[in-house]
């Protein structure tokens, strides 16, 4: 895995990450996928990450309210959520998600359920050096939409050692249709 992740960042970068002394955000990334503590299995469990906002910004950020969760892809009963916008989500990786409307119809459940299936079966980040996330079960899970807009901004802080490094806000497009989504640091 190792010769694979310096191999992709020799091609994207034009040279070798030095984690002896690794200076930029690419390089410590590279450096932490394999030396960095990580909280298991808190780190990349979608359903658990609220555990890293402190408690004095608890009435300051607020996360989604998690309304279902699952380790099967078989879907709530219409009856069982609230009509409304909610995205379906697996815990365990990214780009696994789907912004839906309740009720489902019977196509929509079926479509959604053979997509659950998939992403329980993935084992995400492992290619890449990305472990932790194959450290906790996989759920999905539906969440508010807190928006209201199928194009809703999230934002990402990349930290190390304390220090925020990084600050991505992505502007979420369609799942697996290149050029919808939008990002910038």
């Amino acid at each position: 895995v190792l010769i694979r992740v310096f191999a992709d960042f020799k091609f994207v970068h034009g040279t070798y990450p030095d984690l002896c002394d690794p200076k930029g955000l690419n390089e410590k990334i590279v450096w932490a996928k394999f030396f960095e503590y990580y909280r298991v299995p808190e780190t990349g469990n979608k359903l658990m990450t609220r555990a890293f906002i402190p408690a004095e910004l608890f009435g300051i950020v607020h996360s989604a309210a998690v309304r279902w969760r699952c380790t099967t892809p078989r879907l709530p009963p219409n009856d069982a959520i609230p009509p409304g916008c909610y995205y379906l989500k697996a815990n365990h990786g990214s780009d696994m998600y789907r912004r839906i409307q309740y009720p489902l119809t019977g196509q929509e459940r079926t479509e959604l359920e053979a997509l659950c299936s998939e992403w329980l079966h993935k084992a995400y980040g492992l290619d890449d050096g990305e472990w932790w996330y194959n450290t906790f079960p996989k759920e999905v899970f539906l969440e508010d939409d807190i928006v209201g807009d199928e194009r809703s901004i999230s934002y990402n802080f990349f930290v190390f050692a304390g220090t925020i490094e990084s600050i991505v806000l992505q502007q979420k497009g369609v799942p697996g249709t290149k050029g919808t989504s939008r990002s910038t640091r």
